[in-house]
């Protein structure tokens, strides 16, 4: 009698156990990017592996910094953003209008490097020809935009002292195959087909960062990385070009539970191989990348999860 209602309320607790921890994730929101782009696809696919394990879950619209905005008041469990940006919403720089800390690191998915390319024609060898430049960047606001006007910063210069046109990654990439600008910055995956094309058919360079303005680069804001383009990828450049590279990773609120964000990482973990198969950036993703997450502070969910197995010591 007595090992049955041992049993009985073993059996109970575990019910309710489960039944508690499911009420935390019943549903998971990923706030992604813009519709039909590299990292929507990647939230897609995501949500797409907690669907199988039977947790609901979709893939929103978002941006970099609007998803940081979007956690912090509670309006999705997960979002993607670049490794710069939490410094940037910590420090309240626009276009964020007052300092968010809630922000917690789950995992990351690929890196991006910055581009600055200009036409070989342009006779730009360095970031101190740019003064006077018919150039283009993104829209105030937009991680590129903030990258290229940090750059600009180390080497005395600010984004007035060009001629500067702002637009679309594909805006800037029809103004250079026109002629119409001297160079654009442009952060992005290894290799981007829009600079692979210009570089086949109006010749470009690329502008590298030395070691010493990194070190200031970083100095701003510790989610740059140095890490160059390998001499190869583009037609015409046979040189490694040294420049600073940040990661798409996946944030939460400070505030989510320690056994929600476990559970998270540890599914995508065990399904790593279908987040290989979104994007040919992703082919190469092992464990120890996922768990190797910064400019951010890693959550202790996740972090206990990366300890039992052995990524993090």
């Amino acid at each position: 009698m007595i090992q049955k209602k041992f049993l009985f309320t073993f059996i109970l607790l575990l019910f309710l156990s489960v039944l508690v921890f499911n009420s935390t994730a019943q549903q998971i929101t990923i706030l992604t990017g813009s519709p039909g782009g590299g990292w929507y696809a990647r939230g897609a696919a995501i949500a797409g592996i907690f669907g199988k394990m039977g947790i609901e879950a979709n893939a929103e619209v978002g941006g970099g910094i609007a998803n940081i905005i979007n956690l912090d008041q509670g309006k999705g469990e997960i979002g993607l953003t670049y490794t710069n940006v939490p410094m940037m919403a910590i420090n309240a720089e626009p276009p964020f209008e007052k300092s968010i800390v809630s922000t917690r690191g789950l995992f990351t998915l690929d890196p991006s490097w910055m581009h600055i390319s200009v036409l070989k024609s342009s006779g730009i060898k360095s970031i101190g020809d740019l003064k006077g430049a018919r150039f283009a960047s993104q829209p105030v606001g937009q991680v590129t935009q903030k990258c290229f006007a940090d750059i600009l910063k180390v080497h005395g210069l600010e984004e007035n002292d060009l001629e500067l046109a702002r637009g679309s990654q594909q805006f800037s990439y029809d103004a250079m195959k026109d002629r119409n600008i001297q160079g654009y910055a442009h952060l992005t995956q290894l290799p981007t087909g829009n600079i692979s094309e210009l570089a086949l058919t109006v010749g470009i360079d690329l502008i590298g960062i030395t070691p010493e303005k990194f070190e200031e680069l970083k100095a701003i804001n510790p989610g740059y990385k140095y890490d160059p383009i390998p001499g190869g990828i583009y037609t015409g450049i046979d040189e490694d070009v040294p420049t600073i590279m940040i990661e798409l990773i996946a944030v939460c609120h400070e505030d989510m539970p320690d056994e929600d964000a476990y559970m998270i990482v540890k599914t995508l973990v065990e399904n790593i191989d279908s987040i290989r198969g979104v994007h040919a950036a992703l082919k190469n993703l092992t464990v120890e990348d996922f768990a190797n997450v910064s400019g951010v502070p890693l959550h202790p969910g996740a972090e206990k999860y990366y300890r039992e197995i052995g990524v993090l010591k």
